[in-house]
């Protein structure tokens, strides 16, 4: 059982062979006399035509591969495409000589080029075009790759052509120059190169090597051998003519499909890369998506922990005191709510309420919350005086005391602190700034607003503004109801908010029903079941018994 590598190596041979058998092929029919008769007897008028012809199809297959060459320099910036293209530019200068004879055997340009002159010149390009081939056999395992520009790789082809011309000039003046010597170089050179890219062939066999022995073979056999060894008659050179123009096609054929080849060896490279940084991408994303997933859960932990710790300070939904009752409701447009109230104890007589709303929502908020609950039921002996009987000057310290901290500046707070003295029935209050003041409803069917008292919010103005706090005092019947809220109860709600007039209503229908039905009431408007919340919403009864 044959291996691939025997397999491919076997049928490289036999390739070669067959090239070997084309130019033999060559031979025996430039020396046939039968087809040179049978040729001319068809084509003798033709036969001009048919050459100048196929050197037309020569100079576009020598022009195609020395574009395909020029691509893929500019391309991928290999030394043997650099090389490739200055010999296909002598390939194709080398035809162009040969097709300027042609013509000046018919008196077409004859005073460009005599045979004589023609035919030497043509080898010093052939002897320049093996010389290139040579420099490529001996770089042809370096992975040098040019890195000048292509403009400047120009210059460097119109320095060398200068050169050439030079050489050519010089040798051409020679008198006592002996032509006959270029053929022994070029015999020499030719069967080099050939040895040489049979190796390469017959080790690597890629199209370029494979189209080049075969290039090699058919211009020994009709160029160099021919005109040697054969009696040059119109049909042995048409003949040669058809056998180079196959050989320079099949050699353009060679180099744009290793060009292809090679594409598709870059584009599987890149793919490759691309592939692998692709996973490497997606586990470092899968990798990033974990750690972020654990930092939510534990973010969420926080913010499950602030949340139950926001909810322990906030007072029970009812309350009752020897002289009044509370109830209350607090609904977080987020986890964490911006809102906060709290009812505490000031002596015997005296109990303290506020309600507050903070900007913004979340962490910071609800920590906000936090630093007034802790301020406002300070143990301080100074805080404890205020307590009593002036919530105005809680308020103006409370201004004092946050400026002084370093909270965000975009960062503020309005409330609506109030005491009520449940033995004289004397409610005592004072505003920082609360855009929602609360409502008073009388036990005989009166209902106003508690906006006498303005105030200015507590906010990081302390270098610029430092406001006055007012009170105001009145007198609360048996009976009597006040309506503390935030303004979210008003404006909270997406698609259908409650106007001020629905809750004047409400609180008025609902004025001698118990503080837990009134709730139930409010609770209904609010609708929170249906409807998304834009801003937090919070609000207590205060009811006098």
């Amino acid at each position: 059982m044959l291996t691939k590598a025997t397999s491919d190596f076997k049928n490289r041979i036999v390739t070669v062979l067959i090239f070997i058998a084309i130019g033999v092929l060559y031979v025996a029919l430039a020396s046939s006399r039968l087809f040179a008769d049978l040729y001319m007897n068809i084509f003798n008028e033709q036969d001009f035509l048919i050459s100048i012809i196929l050197y037309l199809v020569m100079l576009a297959a020598t022009t195609g591969v020395f574009i395909v060459n020029l691509y893929s320099f500019s391309a991928f910036r290999r030394i043997s495409n650099i090389i490739y293209t200055f010999a296909s530019f002598f390939l194709m200068l080398l035809v162009f000589i040969l097709f300027m004879m042609r013509l000046g055997e018919k008196g077409i340009f004859a005073n460009v080029f005599d045979n004589s002159l023609g035919s030497y010149t043509s080898q010093i390009v052939l002897i320049i075009l093996l010389i290139l081939l040579s420099v490529e056999v001996f770089m042809h395992k370096r992975t040098m790759r040019v890195r000048r520009p292509l403009r400047k790789i120009v210059y460097i082809f119109m320095v060398f052509f200068s050169v050439f011309i030079v050489f050519y000039q010089l040798t051409i003046g020679l008198a006592d120059f002996d032509w006959r010597s270029l053929k022994v170089v070029v015999f020499a050179l030719t069967f080099l190169v050939f040895i040489a890219f049979i190796l390469i062939y017959l080790i690597e066999g890629d199209h370029i090597s494979s189209n080049i022995v075969l290039v090699t073979i058919i211009f020994s056999s009709t160029y160099i051998f021919g005109e040697t060894f054969f009696v040059i008659n119109e049909f042995s050179r048409t003949l040669g003519l058809a056998f180079r123009t196959y050989a320079l096609i099949m050699l353009l054929r060679g180099f744009y499909l290793e060009l292809l080849k090679f594409n598709i060896k870059e584009i599987d490279y890149v793919c490759n890369e691309r592939e692998g940084l692709s996973i490497d991408t997606i586990k470092s994303v899968e990798r990033k998506n974990k750690d972020l997933i654990n930092a939510r859960n534990a973010l969420d932990n926080e913010i499950d922990n602030a949340k139950k710790l926001q909810n322990a300070l906030l007072l029970d939904s009812e309350i009752s005191f020897p002289g009044c009752s509370f109830i209350f409701e607090n609904y977080a447009c987020e986890r964490l709510s911006g809102d906060f109230y709290d009812v505490y104890t000031i002596d015997d007589d005296k109990v303290g309420m506020y309600i507050l709303d903070v900007s913004g929502h979340g962490i910071g908020a609800a920590l906000l919350n936090v630093y007034c609950y802790h301020y406002i039921r300070s143990t301080s002996p100074l805080i404890r005086g205020y307590l009593a009987e002036n919530p105005h000057k809680i308020l103006s310290n409370l201004y004092t005391e946050f400026n002084r901290l370093d909270f965000p500046d975009e960062m503020h707070i309005v409330i609506f602190i109030a005491t009520y003295d449940y033995k004289i029935g004397k409610l005592t209050y004072s505003s920082g700034g609360l855009n929602s003041p609360p409502i008073l409803i009388r036990n005989n069917g009166e209902i106003k607003q508690l906006d006498e008292a303005k105030g200015f919010p507590i906010c990081k103005m302390g270098d610029y503004f430092t406001p006055e706090y007012n009170y105001v005092d009145i007198q609360l019947f048996k009976g009597d109801r006040i309506f503390f809220y935030t303004d979210g109860l008003l404006d909270g709600r997406i698609n259908n908010p409650i106007s001020k007039e629905d809750l004047f209503i409400i609180l008025l229908e609902n004025a001698l029903e118990p503080l837990d039905v009134l709730k139930k009431r409010i609770n209904e408007l609010i609708d929170i079941k249906n409807n998304e919340l834009e801003d937090d919403i919070s609000y207590f009864i205060l009811q006098v018994e």
